[in-house]
């Protein structure tokens, strides 16, 4: 481990060090006697934790997209991302490849991978948004597809994925124009 910790350049957080950190917390909070606790922290414990692991999501997306990017699945003998993932992780081929294509779509600084970096929206209402931007008819400006991008976003802090994707078959509808 400590060659792996080498790697990193002085001062940054290396991915196992940050890790080991989450689990730690994720130990102090296996302690917890949740009975103990009334209504309003129970509420706030599960919507911090739905929130942690929307981050914990937008990290793991990342990871894909850097072991993607620079095809660590053929060092493994994987014929591509989602097989290397599910192999390792122990994961479905379809989740893994689901997973895949989502870290592909989320382009960093977007204002759909800035909700999930945040944890004000979960992987799922990420895939739902990017899917629908990706849907979008050609001619749609950026500056369009962008609009729709953060129209969904909004809307996603208060729909289930489900209602997401309702509201953004609406989008794409709405902009798409009607065959003549």
């Amino acid at each position: 481990m400590t060659a792996l910790l080498d790697l990193a350049p002085e001062g940054t957080p290396t991915p196992l060090l940050a890790t080991a950190e989450i689990h730690a917390a994720i130990d102090q909070l296996t302690g917890v006697v949740f009975e103990s606790y009334g209504a309003d922290v129970l509420a706030s414990a599960l919507v911090e934790l739905k929130r942690a692991e929307s981050r914990l999501a937008a990290c793991k997306h990342r990871i894909l997209r850097a072991a993607d990017a620079t095809r660590v699945a053929a060092a493994f003998g994987a014929s591509d991302t989602g097989s290397w993932a599910a192999l390792l992780t122990h994961t479905d081929g379809d989740v893994a490849a689901r997973d895949v294509k989502l870290a592909r779509a989320l382009e960093a600084g977007s204002p759909t991978c800035a909700a999930l970096e945040a944890g004000d929206i979960s992987a799922d209402h990420a895939r739902v948004i990017t899917t629908a931007v990706g849907q979008l008819p050609d001619g749609v400006s950026d500056q369009d597809a962008l609009t729709v991008e953060r129209s969904l976003v909004t809307k996603a802090h208060s729909l289930s994925p489900r209602h997401l994707r309702v509201a953004a078959r609406r989008c794409i509808e709405a902009i798409t124009p009607d065959p003549e």
